[in-house]
């Protein structure tokens, strides 16, 4: 009877290890998944300003190119009014 208790006692102490271990992995889960969630946000955010960047650069292209265009133009249409 006592080697019975023995042997409950141990299997009680091995749930336990069991139960904390599933404790500190579950914490350690939900902070991996903060972080990636945090990862993932950030590297959505850079994303906007790579896409924001770029349009800025194509709105100067365009403008730079457009007023090169009138210069040309007005240039062409003065030497057909002298």
């Amino acid at each position: 009877m006592e080697a019975q208790r023995t042997q409950i006692e141990e299997l009680e102490d091995e749930v336990q290890i069991t139960e904390d271990a599933k404790s500190r992995l579950e914490v350690n889960m939900q902070a991996l998944k903060a972080q990636i969630e945090r990862d993932l946000q950030n590297k959505e955010e850079q994303g906007e300003e790579g896409k924001r960047a770029l349009q800025r650069q194509v709105r100067y292209i365009f403008c730079f190119v457009m007023s090169r265009l009138i210069r040309v133009t007005a240039t062409f249409l003065s030497t057909l009014t002298t």
